[in-house]
């Protein structure tokens, strides 16, 4: 059986604490409200799906 994405990481010596702290960090870096780090955790945690990514053209080098 598979192990699950808190297993592996406590394998490699990360806590559900530190995990939930780098997820409020990467929420904090994206500028979005502390609303939204359960969802962020979510994302991480789902093995096999993608996170979408939203591509926005603003002031880019492209011509």
């Amino acid at each position: 059986m598979e192990k699950g994405f808190y297993e592996r990481l406590e394998e490699k010596g990360v806590s559900r604490r530190d995990f939930m702290r780098y997820c409020t960090f990467l929420t904090a870096t994206m500028g979005l409200s502390s609303s939204f780090v359960p969802k962020v955790a979510e994302v991480f945690a789902a093995p096999k799906q993608r996170p979408p990514v939203v591509w926005l053209h603003f002031a880019e080098c492209t011509g």
